[in-house]
């Protein structure tokens, strides 16, 4: 044990590698590599994923935030610069070079792009409308620490 270090819990990591395979096999039966329509079984074992895999893996997030930042005191403009230089900035690099490369192949896309501030800014607000709309999560995940940590200051006294 490192002195110093503190002790990493091990059940949150196994429950990670959980989400994540569930994310995966969630993904997966998208593709219907297991449709067989003899076998309704990959639409029942979607729909089970489907109910719980990311509000499984936000409820880990908080708990880990949690665990990280507020129950340590952590200052709020800290924390917010902390969780932009890990979930924002990658999110808008993958967000502009995704724009870039859907509009320079604009008429191969399944869904195009129009280069524009307004929808640059809408894919911000509105994940959904993202060209990676995959990525919904992040920013949604950025909003609930942001508000988690406005609350927490604000119902504590804490000046934020």
């Amino acid at each position: 044990m490192n002195v110093g270090k503190e002790a990493k819990i091990y059940w949150i990591s196994i429950l990670q590698g959980w989400s994540m395979l569930l994310v995966v096999i969630g993904h997966v039966t998208l593709t219907n590599i297991f449709e067989n329509p003899a076998t309704p079984v990959s639409t029942e074992i979607e729909r089970i994923i489907y109910g719980f895999h990311m509000p499984l893996f936000m409820f880990i997030s908080g708990g880990l935030f949690y665990y990280t930042k507020i129950r340590k005191g952590k200052k709020y403009g800290v924390t917010i610069r902390d969780k932009a230089k890990r979930l924002l900035a990658p999110f808008i690099f993958f967000t502009l070079a995704t724009f870039v490369l859907k509009y320079i192949f604009n008429p191969l896309m399944k869904r195009p792009v129009e280069l524009s501030f307004k929808q640059i800014i809408n894919s911000i607000l509105y994940p959904a409308s993202n060209p990676l709309g995959e990525m919904w999560f992040i920013i949604t995940l950025f909003i609930i620490f942001l508000f988690i940590l406005f609350l927490n200051g604000h119902c504590s006294g804490i000046n934020v």
